[in-house]
């Protein structure tokens, strides 16, 4: 399936990004928006090689109840990394009580954080970079 494919690929771009010399590999962290968190969700629940999480506009669903595969209700309580989860209090998608709070108290990590920005599906973008650029040095103090 596409979806299996696109994690997959991922795996490989890690592959690529660990040989290369200019990449610290004890940094790592994997990003998801949407769709995208669901597989970076599948992701680091099997590959220990990502340092920490970042989730954005992230939730469960039942779209994929029947396909166990690409459920990531199976995978989130199996995320052991550092999660930094950001979502949109009026997203209509995910919607925040029953989407957003369940798959954030799912998640399998210990060290994890949940910012809900006011705003749809994909909150304003500066409050984003802002929120993701305050909780990166908490995780990696000697960060470059």
């Amino acid at each position: 399936s596409n979806w299996i494919r696109g994690v997959q690929d991922l795996f490989r771009v890690v592959d690529y990004l660990c040989q290369a010399e200019d990449v610290n590999q004890d940094k790592l962290i994997c990003v998801g928006l949407s769709n995208g968190a669901a597989r970076a969700i599948t992701a680091m629940s099997i590959d220990e090689r990502f340092k920490a999480g970042i989730l954005i506009s992230a939730g469960l669903t039942d779209w994929h109840q029947n396909r166990p595969v690409l459920n990531h209700y199976h995978f989130a309580p199996h995320v052991s990394q550092p999660l930094l989860m950001i979502t949109g209090l009026q997203d209509s998608l995910y919607r925040y009580e029953n989407s957003q709070v369940p798959l954030f108290q799912d998640l399998g990590s210990s060290e994890k954080k949940h910012v809900a920005l006011p705003g749809g599906h994909l909150p304003d973008v500066n409050e984003i970079v802002e929120t993701i650029h305050a909780w990166i040095p908490q995780q990696f103090p000697n960060a470059d």
